[in-house]
């Protein structure tokens, strides 16, 4: 499986990046980094990671063989592991592709210490990294005087602000579909209506779990982070809350949504069923009038009458108009 791996190294007043897609030049990054380790904030980056790959980071440093595990599954839920001096967390990324239009989700996972963070994702997820990147590279950041755990609490804010435009772009599918609900409810609105209230379900049930993971850090469970992180991961269990709640809000407009497309149905279905009662009840006098003389008497008044076929029409025309007339001003048409 291809990969490519990117290592950035960092402090107050180093910065060095290396990148590496083939799995023989690993060894090499790693004699590169060997010197930084425990001396620099590490940053590995990886995008398709496979099992050799994974060894060789493993055995670099000295990680849990029960990771391998959790770094090969998917797993539907944000959840976190820990360890003696380091942390691992699954969760998901959301990204709109400005080029197609359409929602990207990706796993992504974090081993976290005090010195390193290592992320691994199954693909290439496009630039919503390249800020903090470009964060790092400027000497003057505030990132760079900071350990290893900042940067994790910048990466997860980066990846909530993805939540925060799913939520957004999720809105205003909502308002398009509730701009002419009552007056077209079409049986695609009704598909997009289940669509997403199942991604707006999946997602609150993949995130949820963070509430509780940074309220975990935050209250001294992980005891490497320092008061500045701490800060930052209060703030963004503050996000995340807020991301749930809104989550919550829109499963119930969707839910309201849904009742007022089956009310308008309904009602659609009512208007048409009495527009047909009206027309067959204004052919109802006809029909009697014409089932009369239709049957097969020899003797019948008006038969042998020379205005007799205009009379009938004029009373049957009559009737319609006059029911008509009458159903109008009852306000039923």
């Amino acid at each position: 499986m291809p990969f490519k791996m990117e290592v950035i190294a960092y402090n107050n007043e180093i910065f060095e990046r290396f990148e590496v897609n083939e799995i023989e030049k690993v060894e090499g990054i790693f004699e590169k980094i060997k010197n930084f380790k425990n001396k620099l904030n590490l940053w590995i980056n990886i995008d398709g990671v496979n099992k050799t790959l994974f060894k060789k980071i493993s055995e670099f440093f000295n990680l849990n063989p029960i990771i391998k595990r959790f770094i090969f599954e998917k797993h539907p839920r944000s959840f976190l592991e820990k360890f003696d001096n380091y942390f691992f967390l699954s969760t998901k990324m959301l990204h709109y592709s400005q080029k197609s239009g359409r929602l990207i989700t990706e796993h992504i996972n974090f081993i976290v210490s005090k010195d390193f963070v290592i992320t691994f994702q199954n693909k290439p997820f496009g630039d919503i990294f390249e800020e903090v990147r470009k964060r790092l590279k400027n000497k003057d950041s505030v990132l760079r005087k900071e350990k290893a755990n900042y940067l994790f609490c910048i990466l997860m804010d980066s990846i909530i602000k993805g939540y925060s435009e799913f939520m957004e772009k999720t809105s205003e599918e909502i308002e398009k579909i509730e701009t002419n609900l009552i007056q077209n409810p079409s049986s695609e609105k009704l598909k997009k209506i289940h669509s997403l209230r199942r991604k707006i379900i999946n997602f609150k049930k993949a995130i949820y779990p963070l509430k509780e993971i940074f309220r975990l850090m935050e209250e001294e469970e992980i005891h490497f982070f320092d008061k500045n992180s701490k800060r930052f991961l209060r703030a963004l269990w503050g996000d995340i809350i807020h991301i749930i709640d809104n989550s919550e809000i829109l499963r119930e407009i969707l839910t309201e949504n849904l009742s007022i497309y089956l009310s308008s149905v309904s009602n659609k279905l009512n208007q048409i069923m009495k527009i047909l009662t009206i027309i067959s009840t204004i052919f109802i006098p006809m029909t009697f009038i014409t089932g009369i003389y239709g049957m097969n008497f020899k003797y019948m008044p008006e038969l042998q009458w020379k205005y007799g076929y205009l009379f009938a029409w004029i009373v049957m025309l009559s009737l319609g108009i006059s029911m008509l007339l009458y159903f109008k001003k009852k306000k039923w048409l």
